[in-house]
């Protein structure tokens, strides 16, 4: 069964990630987009694992488009289970 906020659907977007800030914030656009175009709730939850610098840039990406932030391992699968699992 699909989640409900405030009468509209909600979809969760797990993304696993190493690095890539700019394609990051071009899906965080897409989404938004999608979002208002579709009358739905997107639920954004980045498991990441990159350097310290890129890090940084991720979280402040996440906070910008109130996306959640984790900190993951570098193996991709355990990424997906931490998202699918938060």
């Amino acid at each position: 069964m699909m989640k409900v906020i405030e009468d509209r659907p909600v979809i969760s977007v797990v993304v696993p990630t190493h690095g890539r800030v700019n394609l990051l914030n071009n899906l965080f656009i897409s989404l938004q987009k999608a979002s208002s175009n579709c009358n739905i709730s997107i639920e954004v939850i980045i498991v990441d694992d990159s350097p310290t610098d890129e890090q940084n840039q991720i979280k402040e990406l996440c906070r910008s488009f109130g996306a959640r932030y984790i900190n993951g391992p570098q193996n991709v699968r355990m990424k997906r289970n931490i998202g699918i699992n938060a």
